[in-house]
């Protein structure tokens, strides 16, 4: 195939001049061509006979009338075409029709002995220079590469195991360790020509039996039913047995290892985007979230399709199921790690995660346009506690969605996993007093360690109320950056300071009313509070 069309080799092995029966073949395989490229819409810029046959001025008159209305060239290649063909490439001939394939199988097996893969009771000699030993790999390669006609091989060494990249070319690949620790040894088997597959397949037979009703065994049916890619350890499997007959000797029987398959992908699918609706008891939508989507996929039955995507700012990911036959579909969502997030931006779609639990309902629709699907329910029951959001992760996302709106430093969700309670609490609290300004509500006796400031020290001796006025800052530290926000100032109406082991405490005298008033300016730039008779 070439970017002008399709250039088509017709190989007839007729050794002798063309009688009716070989005439009938021909013709038969030349309009099969034309009728099969016809209906694919494809364009045939050359035609070629390939027999091992000089034509006779008889045989070209015949080949030239069969061909004469073809609207493009057509060729025939005989006996001197085929001997150019075996002088280029003798290894063909010798694979076939000598003993190449016997060579190539004990060629392979000199080069694993050297690479130190199969048994060899000869000791290692002394440590040879990196420069010969890249002299020596080049031979390995030529080796490797000399006798099969089909395949190309290619190896390498690493400390770690590599990943193998995409290759439109390879076959398959074998990665193995000959020691405990050792280094990695990959094969690469690529294919020469793309007929080369049929001409020498690979086969392999896998057998894998996973207890029912396990998480195996969902993960199986849902790769064959939906299209999901399949990754099945041993360690799950009470069966696992999987041979290959690479060539080269590749192959083998496995018993442990991961099988992993990819889905089938969709002809005619592309990336798109849709709207996720999610709607409280009376139907009225609460929140939506925008999904961009990724080409669905096929299972192998052809019954299912399966799509996956992500909220447009990265706060879930989300698999949608469809049964092509019933039309019915199930959603999966699942959190991702929100750590170094901008609040402001992931807020809409972690609440709509948040509501997305029965008893409420979703629809999904087209990116743009109206939606009048009717909503579906959320599996589940009302209070199920496999929530997909903490109320505690949601009320510090708000928080800091609010903190952002009062300083230019760039405002980002910490790891959730490593905060605390305490800091939710404290994050909400700030929240409200840049909110809102001014707090005022009753207070309960705190403790404070270390020894009592020297203005208290008569108060605390003669136990009579004081009005008091504490100051903190409101600054934060988040993932490293510092976040300047001011001081607020507590004020408490009424006190009594007692003394305490390690410190002292405030304690209600009356009036337990206190006062947050928000103070732009760093804690450091205010006075020192002032203790005055309450």
């Amino acid at each position: 195939m070439t970017d002008r069309g399709w250039i088509v080799d017709q190989i007839k092995y007729f050794t002798t001049t063309l009688n009716k029966d070989h005439k009938r073949q021909i013709t038969s395989s030349y309009e099969r061509l034309r009728k099969f490229a016809a209906g694919k819409g494809a364009v045939v810029v050359e035609w070629r006979l390939v027999v091992p046959l000089n034509p006779t001025t008889e045989n070209l008159t015949w080949f030239d009338g069969l061909t004469a209305r073809a609207g493009y060239p057509c060729h025939w290649r005989g006996w001197t075409h085929v001997e150019g063909l075996a002088a280029a490439f003798p290894e063909v001939v010798d694979y076939y029709l000598h003993d190449g394939k016997a060579r190539m199988a004990a060629q392979f097996e000199r080069v694993m002995r050297v690479m130190g893969l199969r048994e060899d009771p000869s000791p290692l000699g002394p440590v040879v220079p990196a420069s010969d030993i890249a002299r020596g790999l080049d031979d390995l390669y030529r080796a490797l590469n000399t006798h099969d006609p089909h395949y190309e091989y290619s190896f390498g060494i690493d400390s770690e195991r590599p990943d193998i990249p995409t290759d439109p070319r390879l076959v398959a690949a074998t990665q193995q360790q000959t020691t405990a620790g050792g280094p990695w040894i990959t094969f690469k088997i690529r294919w020469r020509y793309p007929q080369a597959v049929q001409d020498r397949p690979v086969t392999t037979n896998l057998r894998i039996a996973v207890e029912p009703d396990s998480d195996a065994a969902r993960a199986i049916d849902t790769a064959v039913t939906y299209g999901a890619p399949l990754r099945l350890d041993s360690a799950d499997a009470h069966t696992f047995r999987f041979d290959v007959d690479f060539p080269h000797g590749l192959g083998g029987e496995f018993t442990r290892g991961v099988f992993t398959m990819d889905p089938l992908p969709h002809e005619n699918a592309v990336p798109y985007e849709l709207r996720l609706q999610v709607l409280d008891e009376q139907d009225t939508v609460t929140d939506t979230a925008l999904l961009s989507m990724e080409p669905a996929t096929l299972g192998y039955h052809r019954q299912g399709l399966r799509t996956v995507g992500r909220e447009e700012h990265g706060v879930f990911d989300v698999e949608l199921l469809v049964d092509v036959e019933s039309r019915g579909f199930h959603m999966n969502l699942a959190m991702r790690d929100l750590t170094g997030a901008s609040p402001q931006r992931i807020l809409p779609g972690l609440t709509a995660a948040a509501h997305f639990r029965a008893p409420h309902r979703f629809r999904i629709a087209a990116a743009h346009g109206p939606i009048r699907d009717v909503p579906l329910s959320i599996p589940g029951t009302d209070g199920d506690e496999q929530e997909l959001v903490s109320p505690a992760l949601l009320a510090m996302v708000r928080a800091l969605a609010h903190i952002q709106d009062h300083t230019s430093a760039r405002v980002t969700v910490p790891d959730p996993t490593r905060t605390l309670h305490a800091d939710v609490r404290r994050l909400v609290h700030t929240a409200r007093v840049l909110r809102e300004g001014t707090l005022a509500g009753p207070w309960r006796g705190f403790e404070v360690p270390g020894p009592v400031p020297e203005p208290l020290k008569p108060f605390v001796l003669a136990g009579d109320p004081i009005a008091w006025a504490i100051h903190r800052s409101l600054d934060l530290v988040l993932n490293g950056v510092h976040i300047p926000l001011g001081h607020e100032r507590i004020t408490l109406s009424s006190a009594r300071v007692e003394q305490r082991d390690g410190g002292y405490a405030f304690i209600p005298d009356g009036d337990d009313t206190q006062q947050t008033t928000h103070h732009p300016e760093p804690l450091e730039n205010h006075d020192p509070p002032k203790p005055s008779a309450g």
